[in-house]
């Protein structure tokens, strides 16, 4: 099962993913407050009172159960934490620009860079109308130019936080009991707690096998 969701995700393009993101964002609310938690998150981003951008695998787990396309994206992440940290800031992106900031806000090194990028353009302009040297033989992204990079204007980091419940176990595990008759004794039961390998660990971190001995 998890692997037929592994391969749903996998098959998903960047903007595909980036698109489940943004839903998530936008659309999850706190099942305690009932409030928009991330929303509230990028908020405060947007108003520069924060810096962390953090996510919970728990409750992207529960926004994506009804999207099937999306079933394998939590694994993914898990699997590929750092691509998948530039996804989720590149969604954060799109939703902050479309944010309005309440508050003052101080200037920060991000808008010297700005000022300095729009004065050097400024100034390349002026050079070029009075007899400057243009160089027309390169292409020109015209929508872009004058962009600096998303990373470079990011003001905050994206941090990912590991599930804390235990998605859906199928099961007990239970080790087989050797027959009371072949051990010649009386059997005892002994609870021990144990740290399962990793295909089951992620559904049965924590439980007790049970052991009979004699």
């Amino acid at each position: 099962m998890s692997t037929q969701a592994s391969t749903q995700s996998r098959s998903l393009s960047r903007d595909e993913e980036k698109e489940h993101i943004v839903t998530f964002l936008m659309n999850y609310q706190d099942p305690e407050t009932g409030r928009n938690k991330y929303i509230d998150q990028l908020q405060r981003i947007a108003n520069r009172e924060d810096k962390k951008l953090e996510i919970s695998l728990d409750d992207l787990r529960d926004f994506l159960a009804a999207t099937s396309s999306a079933q394998g994206l939590v694994e993914e992440i898990k699997n590929n934490t750092q691509h998948y940290i530039s996804v989720i800031a590149e969604a954060a992106d799109s939703q902050l620009a479309t944010l309005s900031v309440t508050g003052r806000v101080h200037a920060d090194i991000y808008d010297t860079l700005l000022e300095a990028r729009e004065a050097q353009i400024n100034k390349n302009r002026e050079q070029n109308q009075t007899g400057g040297i243009v160089d027309t033989s390169a292409p020109v992204d015209l929508q872009n130019i004058n962009k600096l990079p998303p990373a470079l204007l990011r003001r905050y980091d994206v941090y990912i936080h590991t599930e804390k419940r235990i998605p859906n176990p199928d099961k007990d595990l239970d080790a087989p009991a050797m027959p009371a008759a072949a051990a010649g004794a009386k059997s005892h039961t002994h609870e021990h707690p144990v740290t399962p390998l990793r295909r089951v660990a992620a559904q049965h971190i924590g439980k007790l096998v049970r052991v009979r001995v004699s």
